[in-house]
């Protein structure tokens, strides 16, 4: 299957640093399309090579699955402040700066592995997006990544709702045995008052 641009550049402009941020868990989490990763590299701070972007393009499911993989563990140890092995290799990358046409600022031309090239994009994104809001489900029987917000807390509706269902079992499994310790309570007092 090949990889094609899933968003115009009109829409990746459009992009809040927020909406950066979850099209690249989602992409981790294997809850986006391929499609998706490209724009959202393209907007890092450097200018993939014509061979690496055409590699990157063309690539297999079985070919993204490592770079999904690379991608979670890189996130993932943002989030646990730690380093996995997935991510500690170095990257080995070909940099020659350029003036960018649409702006005065100076930016990269990079060459190297699409594995080190997306995780050199994908850092250079890190730096524009509210990277606090990176964090893990708060359900106890799940650790995907997601991007949190003041009022969400879960990665999913289903993870809120499991979790808000056995909140509500506990509470209910609670109340039964409050009352039923009750009932014996009060057989036994009634007993010893006749």
């Amino acid at each position: 299957m090949m990889v094609k641009n899933a968003l115009p550049k009109t829409t990746l402009q459009r992009l809040t640093p927020q909406r950066r941020l979850r099209v690249l868990v989602d992409f981790a989490e294997g809850r986006a399309p391929a499609a998706a990763i490209i724009p959202i590299v393209a907007a890092g701070q450097g200018m993939g090579s014509s061979m690496v972007l055409t590699r990157l393009t063309h690539m297999t499911d079985e070919e993204i699955r490592p770079l999904r993989e690379t991608l979670r563990a890189f996130l993932a140890s943002i989030v646990d402040r730690t380093a996995s092995e997935l991510v500690k290799r170095p990257l080995d990358l070909k940099l020659v700066p350029f003036i960018r046409a649409r702006g005065k600022r100076t930016a990269w031309y990079v060459d190297g592995e699409p594995r080190d090239f997306l995780l050199y994009q994908v850092a250079t994104v890190l730096e524009t997006v509210p990277i606090e809001r990176l964090g893990r489900c708060e359900a106890t029987d799940c650790a995907r990544l997601c991007v949190k917000q003041p009022n969400k807390a879960f990665c999913s509706t289903r993870c809120q709702a499991r979790t808000y269902m056995r909140q509500l079992r506990a509470e209910e499994q609670a109340e039964r045995e409050r009352r039923q310790y009750g009932k014996k309570y009060a057989t036994r007092t009634r007993r010893r008052i006749h």
